[in-house]
């Protein structure tokens, strides 16, 4: 996978999640994390979570059979869960399923829904990358500064 792939596929999900729940006021957090180094090689994945706190267009579970049909179409088979453990009550959908940790690939997607919040995730598998650039920091912006007397 590329950084493209990945991006897509992330994009993709969330416009499945928009395209359901509503284009509104999402707030929106996208960053390249690190995943180390594996035989000398950068690796980065693309992390992706997004907060809409408004009203939802429908029961938050009848909008996550609606989502889940539209992630299935992407080759995504997420599984449906109930967290009754918050409140208000919070409809999930997740892929892995919840509560089962991240895919051996360590990639996550979820969609969480109750009345008046939704919340959508995404992490990426580790791909080759160089985190510094993809989230637009040039190394040469990092400056060193010397604590001591001045000269």
């Amino acid at each position: 996978m590329t950084v493209d792939n990945v991006s897509s596929r992330g994009n993709d999900l969330y416009a499945a999640v928009r395209a359901v729940v509503g284009e509104g006021a999402w707030s929106t957090d996208e960053k390249w994390l690190s995943c180390g180094v594996t035989d000398g090689q950068a690796r980065v994945q693309l992390r992706l979570d997004s907060r809409l706190a408004a009203d939802i267009p429908g029961r938050p579970q009848d909008l996550i059979e609606l989502v889940r049909e539209r992630w299935l179409a992407l080759g995504v088979d997420a599984a449906p869960a109930v967290n009754s453990d918050l409140d208000p009550v919070r409809y999930i959908l997740s892929d892995p399923p919840f509560l089962q940790g991240v895919k051996q690939d360590g990639s996550t997607s979820s969609l969480w829904l109750g009345t008046g919040i939704a919340n959508f995730g995404y992490v990426s598998p580790c791909i080759p990358g160089d985190v510094f650039l993809l989230n637009g920091v040039t190394r040469s912006s990092f400056s060193h500064t010397s604590s001591g007397t001045t000269h």
